[in-house]
């Protein structure tokens, strides 16, 4: 895995995004909703399945772009979990509706700031060392290593 760049608690800014990393850990479930967003919706936790665990990374996020985001549905920030074998894990689908997420289509305006969960399901023996982020909004995203945050 690349150095980090970062560790918990650190504010970190990759492109028109700066993240915070708030909290990085193992849970033993996620609360969804089919229905997130609405009046009506009610939550209920999913576990992870056999074999597996979910790893969450708690962010708080600040829009210092240009333009909008919406940081559930249009993935503006590119991501991925890693561990000690330099594997790189993908968040889950659906992330609008873990609770606490904002909305698939809620817009951070430029100059404000969201709280954001991500959740990755991994196998059960899986160390993980570190998450990574960018921009996706910068040409250069997909071509570089991301921003690193240490989360061991």
């Amino acid at each position: 895995a690349p150095a980090a760049q970062g560790e918990v608690g650190d504010q970190l800014t990759d492109g028109g995004i700066t993240v915070t990393v708030t909290s990085a850990e193992f849970v033993p479930n996620v609360m969804v909703s089919d229905n997130a967003g609405s009046a009506s919706a009610t939550y209920a936790p999913q576990g992870p399945g056999d074999d597996a665990r979910y790893f969450a990374v708690r962010t708080h996020v600040v829009n210092d772009g240009q333009k909008s985001i919406d940081l559930t549905c249009s993935s503006p920030i590119t991501n991925v979990l890693i561990d000690d074998r330099g594997r790189k894990f993908d968040a889950l689908d659906g992330l609008y509706k873990i609770q606490g997420n904002p909305y698939c289509n809620d817009a951070v305006q430029p100059g404000f700031e969201a709280d954001m969960t991500y959740v990755y399901r991994v196998p059960s023996s899986a160390t993980i060392t570190s998450w990574s982020f960018a921009d996706a909004a910068d040409p250069t995203s997909f071509s570089r290593p991301g921003t690193i945050v240490q989360v061991d």
